[in-house]
């Protein structure tokens, strides 16, 4: 766990949702009341609710509710039941919450166990062999300390080869890094016919149909998100974007979807890079890339970039689960 997670654990919601085991389900019209109650959260993606809404409500499906001024978060994905269910956020009576979820569901016949714990929940229980734990590896979110990469002075020789052919290759070009008006149509076409070509052209670009839905809604809705975009132009030619959003500390920027061309080898690394100084200059200190969901492309690819930490996750089962398999 790192130090921001450990000061921002005395976090209380004050009634704003329903009691469990009744949910309030979330709308696109509920930021404010819900980052009312979340506004000192350490800022994992998952916990942001620019994700709640384009990443786990499908089907209208995420709610929440609130047990023992904790949020207890259900997510919810059609065709993923693997990897959803409830969770719990927050420090107050975390073991009495944790043991009230799994009595409730025991009760309704289901599998008691609450997925996607952060650890600094995990922190706060007194008494770990009342529980079997385990680590969710690939919902992990990843951490880029933005001084690592800007200046591009601070970069390492790995890094400095690939942005040194991107460079190369655009000498003589105009190469621009800025946003773009997401009002006007013909920019949103230009981003979605972009998510669309640039999928066949290389394994960075690939994505399932939900998480192309989940840009849609992304650029649809980016107002009402809070949503921000960040484009590398080369020649007025559109080559590379990420959407993100601000942490409500200022100090994170949280990248919840991004794309580059493969026309120009290093486009990636480029864009990350610049984009970093951006955030810099909006006065972040760190970039929270999300999770890379098990694939191992995405793993290879965000562990060679380095990160500084992890906002970690975990699956939580009763002990006695364990003595039930064995029987």
């Amino acid at each position: 766990m790192n130090a921001r997670s450990r000061d921002l654990l005395n976090t209380s919601p004050k009634g704003v949702f329903k009691q469990f085991p009744e949910f309030s389900k979330l709308t696109i019209n509920d930021r404010e009341k819900y980052e009312s109650v979340a506004k000192d959260l350490p800022p994992l993606s998952d916990l942001g609710f620019p994700t709640l809404m384009f990443w786990w409500n499908s089907l209208d499906a995420c709610a929440v509710s609130e047990l023992n001024g904790n949020l207890v978060i259900s997510y919810w994905m059609p065709g993923m039941e693997d990897v959803s269910g409830l969770s719990l956020v927050g420090s107050s009576d975390v073991e009495q919450s944790i043991c009230e979820i799994f009595d409730w569901q025991a009760s309704q016949g289901a599998r008691p166990m609450i997925t996607h714990v952060p650890e600094f929940v995990i922190s706060r229980v007194e008494h770990p062999d009342m529980f079997l734990c385990t680590p969710e590896r690939e919902f992990d979110e990843y951490i880029y300390r933005i001084s690592d990469f800007y200046p591009l002075a601070n970069i390492d020789v790995v890094r400095r080869k690939r942005l040194g052919a991107f460079l190369r290759a655009t000498t003589g070009k105009s190469v621009t890094i800025r946003s773009i008006n997401l009002t006007e149509p013909d920019n949103v076409r230009t981003l979605l016919d972009a998510v669309d070509s640039w999928r066949q052209t290389d394994r960075l670009n690939e994505s399932v149909a939900m998480e192309r839905d989940s840009i849609r809604v992304a650029i649809k809705d980016h107002a009402a998100l809070g949503i921000r975009n960040l484009c590398i132009f080369v020649d007025g030619e559109l080559q590379g974007f990420c959407l993100y959003y601000v942490s409500a500390d200022g100090k994170y920027a949280v990248i919840t979807n991004g794309r580059a061309n493969t026309l120009y080898v290093g486009t990636f690394e480029y864009g990350f890079c610049m984009f970093a100084g951006v955030f810099q200059e909006d006065g972040m200190d760190f970039i929270n890339m999300e999770s890379d969901l098990g694939s191992q492309y995405m793993r290879s690819l965000k562990l060679a970039l380095g990160p500084a930490d992890y906002f970690r996750k975990y699956k939580l089962e009763p002990a006695y689960a364990s003595e039930v398999v064995l029987r």
